[in-house]
């Protein structure tokens, strides 16, 4: 069993690691973008992606429940 967990924890450790850094490189990201094209025109960008994702995640509303709910087998 203790093998099983080691691998578990190990996991865990690696996933959290993966995410930190994920965030890591993400906030740099942002500050570059801010600091390349500005703070006022960040305002428009930060507008925009906000817009875009909005609109993103509305259309995929409804298409994980159309999913597990056909009846049909979905093709690939």
């Amino acid at each position: 069993m203790s093998g099983l967990r080691e691998q578990i924890l190990r996991a865990g450790l690696y996933l959290g690691a993966r995410q930190v850094i994920g965030m890591v490189v993400s906030l740099v990201g942002g500050f570059l973008v801010m600091d390349l094209i500005g703070p006022g025109e960040y305002g428009l960008y930060a507008a925009a992606i906000g817009f875009f994702t909005i609109l993103q995640l509305v259309s995929q509303l409804g298409i994980g429940i159309y999913l597990v709910r056909s009846a049909d087998e979905v093709p690939r």
